[in-house]
């Protein structure tokens, strides 16, 4: 009889990656969700000789450094065995202080960095920016160092200090010379040989998915190039810049971001002409997530006029693979104009809208007419905006963002144009509606394969739900909707 002993390592290996640790780059697991997987990989370590051999690729795969003690134990671990950090693929560091150095300088990591620096090459640059940094406490220089030690990352979640130079410096040699070669992954012919020189050509080559995030929440500005040095990384698919602000990043100069298809960005202030250009130099992006947040002293920072360019820009087919857009924030209001988002019929592939009336339509969602049901027509007497010709046919789930549910002319307005949508035949594709309040809840709709529309739960009572649509709809309307909603 076979023992598990005697079993090749490959399939070893297959067995025990089973208990590999969970890996989400868009949010922190809790201790209790790492806790269990570790503690299994560990006794499987301890069992043998070969299991130990077989398991450690497993236990470096997936890091989580959720504090300073964490963070120095592991940079001592990887300068005392640097060949561990290439089986490094992904790795989150947060809890970062606000302040940009630790209370106490680490003596152990520094000690660690300089028996680092004798047995290894490094380049001349980041080595003494690094030994500065450390002998000064400062976060940024430990978090370089990690940095440093795992060049065959695919996903890295990382909350930024507020000096974050000597970071901006290890992407910005991972990418000297990569521009030109956008299209061609770059790997590792021999990771052994590669663990002898910490950096080289391929360092970050294999770097898929990058999270920045802000170590003061959503007031943070990280005043360095960090931005397009991180954008030329060879492979980046996918890149989330959360609650910094988009200060000294221009992007005026930056080439053709092939590969990124998915691009969140959270910021309490940006140039448009940055948001512009960078959209327009990601040509393959399918998902486009933009929130603006308010500033620290609770103004807008962005101008509604970001939601005009926005929409020009899509109505010039920069993105024609676009699939998934979500469009929400506070905006600064120009004397006189009413800047909005305007008609997406252009966007075939569209399969998911996230946005509020009055940014797709404008502010004369708010003037409707009292005595006006259908059509909707603002105090003018103008029509407002059909969002059956002003949206594609793809779409299979529309999300309206309003303040209020109660009794407001936007959610007046949204509910009429959902009512609208679901009466349509030639949106088969279409299977799920919903108007989304943060202060109220939402109401939603749901269809399977069948013609049939379903109520789901909602944040309000049903008898409000009638009242809201008898409202927004008008009786005749109602009894229409009635005959093919399943209530």
């Amino acid at each position: 009889m076979t023992t598990l002993q005697e079993f090749p390592e490959e399939i070893l290996l297959e067995i025990f990656k089973l208990f590999q640790l969970p890996f989400d780059v868009e949010q922190t697991l809790l201790p209790s969700k790492t806790q269990r997987p570790l503690e299994n990989l560990l006794s499987i370590a301890l069992c043998s000789k070969k299991f130990f051999r077989v398991v450690r690729p497993i236990l470096y795969r997936t890091i989580y450094l959720r504090n300073i003690a964490e963070r120095h134990y592991f940079i001592r671990s990887l300068c005392e065995h640097p060949g561990l950090g290439h089986y490094v693929r992904h790795l989150q560091m947060n809890e970062v202080p606000v302040t940009c150095k630790n209370v106490h300088p680490s003596a152990k990591v520094q000690k660690s960095f300089r028996v680092l620096k004798r047995g290894l090459e490094l380049p001349l640059g980041i080595k003494q920016t690094i030994s500065r940094g450390l002998a000064n406490g400062l976060v940024s220089a430990e978090i370089a160092l990690v940095l440093l030690l795992v060049p065959n990352l695919q996903e890295l979640g990382l909350q930024l200090p507020v000096d974050s130079v000597a970071i901006s410096k290890i992407f910005g040699m991972a990418t000297q010379g990569t521009s030109s070669t956008q299209n061609q992954p770059v790997s590792y012919s021999d990771e052994a040989a590669a663990a002898t020189r910490l950096f080289s050509t391929g360092h970050f080559s294999k770097l898929r998915v990058v999270r920045l995030l802000s170590s003061f929440q959503n007031f943070g500005n990280v005043n360095v190039p960090m931005l397009p040095r991180v954008l030329q990384l060879p492979n980046l698919q996918a890149l989330y810049y959360r609650d910094l602000q988009w200060m000294g990043d221009p992007l005026q100069n930056i080439s053709k971001v092939y590969k990124l298809t998915h691009l969140n960005l959270n910021v309490t202030e940006m140039r448009i002409k940055d948001l512009t250009h960078l959209i327009s130099q990601s040509p393959q992006l399918r998902a486009l997530t933009l929130t603006f947040n308010v500033g620290k002293h609770g103004e807008s920072s962005m101008s509604r006029k970001v939601l005009q360019d926005l929409g020009n820009l899509l109505r010039k087919d920069a993105l024609p693979h676009l699939e998934d857009l979500h469009i929400s924030g506070n905006f600064r209001g120009v004397a006189g104009q009413d800047y909005h988002i305007g008609s997406l019929r252009g966007l075939k592939n569209l399969k998911s809208l996230r946005v509020s009336p009055v940014d797709l339509v404008g502010k004369r969602v708010h003037k409707i007419k009292k005595d006006s049901v259908h059509p909707m027509v603002s105090h003018d007497g103008l029509p407002l905006m059909d969002l059956h010709a002003a949206l594609p046919t793809s779409l299979e789930y529309i999300s309206f963002k309003v303040i209020r549910l109660r009794s407001s002319h936007e959610t007046q307005y949204a509910l009429h144009q959902v009512v609208n949508l679901m009466t349509k035949e030639s949106r088969s594709s279409l299977c799920h509606l919903r108007v989304d309040s943060e202060m109220d809840g939402h109401i939603g709709w749901n269809r399977t394969r069948g013609r049939t529309w379903s109520l789901e739960g909602a944040g309000i009572g049903f008898p409000k739900i009638s009242s809201l649509l008898k409202r927004a709809v008008g009786q005749d309307w109602l009894v229409k909707v009635n005959s093919i909603v399943d209530a």
